[in-house]
């Protein structure tokens, strides 16, 4: 009778183990290119001018997110950079 070497033991423990693990991920963030932009991106968005300033809204349903980012140019703001929150 022939006996098994370790590797080939080993090998059939760890292959099955792989095969079992390799399934599709749920894609939940926002910087893979995979992942849809319905989940991140607001529903219902409205720019209205009020006098000298603009005013945004929109709905949001996912609630992992705690706020957007606009860019702007040429900016008031020294980094260019204007935070919302809903």
């Amino acid at each position: 009778m022939k006996t098994l070497k370790p590797s080939n033991i080993i090998l059939a423990i760890i292959l099955p183990l792989l095969l079992i693990t390799c399934k599709e991920r749920e894609i939940t963030n926002p910087f893979d290119a995979a992942c849809p932009k319905e989940i991140f991106t607001p529903s219902d968005f409205k720019a209205e001018q009020k006098g000298a300033a603009i005013q945004l809204s929109w709905k949001q349903t996912n609630t992992n997110i705690s706020g957007f980012e606009s860019r702007r140019i040429p900016s008031l703001q020294k980094d260019g950079i204007h935070r919302f929150t809903q």
